[in-house]
């Protein structure tokens, strides 16, 4: 069993005032050092897999997952909203992660 964490610990997404002063190779190398397999996606990482790879090989951590936020119920751009699904999985699959932490975020 692989055990994976997410960044939002150290630095958070909905609200980047918390944790902005910590740099994403501080975060990952506490995942590192802790002991953890694997990271979620966090907003400090890079966005394409050529840089994140090798990122997170130098801490001998994976991609586990991403979260991904899906407005079906307000968005009438249904095709719209599909597509940035589509561009997430093909992300997940390019860094050989297999889970998406999909949620739906209509009206919240």
């Amino acid at each position: 069993m692989k055990i994976g964490i997410a960044p939002i610990n150290w630095s958070n997404d909905d609200m980047p005032e918390l944790g902005e002063n910590i740099t994403l190779e501080q975060c990952l190398s506490e995942m590192q050092t802790t002991g953890y397999d694997g990271t979620e996606l966090g907003h400090k990482f890079p966005k394409t897999a050529e840089k994140l790879h090798p990122l997170l090989e130098t801490y001998d951590l994976s991609l586990a997952a991403m979260w991904h936020s899906t407005y079906f119920v307000e968005n009438s751009d249904l095709e719209k909203e599909l597509d940035q699904l589509q561009q997430r999985i093909e992300f997940l699959i390019e860094m050989g992660a297999k889970v998406i932490n999909l949620a739906e975020c209509s009206r919240t």
